[in-house]
């Protein structure tokens, strides 16, 4: 049942990616926690298959599958940090994965880390249960995975649609 459910979210994902007007989410699927989405930029140009999930504190989430790899977001509106800082950060998945990595300040209300073409790293995130992110300065938060393995399909498909040369390089 899972296994259809993936598929058909899967589908719905790529069918409206087709559709979509340039510059906005191409359609979304909801699973759990998490929202799967794919986007084009505002030329029309395909961008990057996502997961999210927003936090009570207005925290949002984002793991983007772009044709460079991955990316994990960390957003709030209420956040004003200073640009162009960095913040080391350790990303560690229900036991499966333990990575530090840095984070890079790209707006004064976002922090990204890019980890390429991790495979680990996307096996442990689609399989695990939750995740935890400890930024330098102390901030962490716990993450349920809760509906990733469904919205991970979505995207790993859409992904497979968008950038069929690299997905090897992603998922094989």
């Amino acid at each position: 049942m899972r296994s259809i459910l993936s598929c058909l979210l899967a589908l719905v994902l790529t069918a409206a990616a087709t559709q979509a007007l340039a510059g906005k989410r191409l359609d979304k699927v909801v699973e759990g926690f998490w929202t799967a989405y794919a986007y084009e930029n505002d030329d029309g140009a395909f961008s990057h298959c996502s997961v999210e999930t927003r936090f009570k504190d207005g925290m949002t989430l984002g793991l983007r599958a772009y044709d460079g790899g991955f990316n994990l977001h960390l957003e709030n509106d209420d956040w004003q940090m200073d640009t162009d800082g960095r913040s080391a950060v350790e990303v560690v998945i229900a036991g499966a994965y333990d990575r530090f990595t840095s984070m890079t300040v790209v707006s004064n209300r976002e922090l990204r880390a890019g980890f390429g073409f991790d495979k680990a790293f996307w096996k442990a995130f689609r399989a695990g249960n939750t995740m935890r992110l400890t930024l330098a300065d102390g901030r962490a938060w716990s993450i349920d995975l809760k509906g990733t393995s469904t919205t991970a399909g979505a995207v790993e498909s859409c992904y497979r649609r968008h950038f069929a040369k690299r997905a090897s390089a992603l998922f094989d």
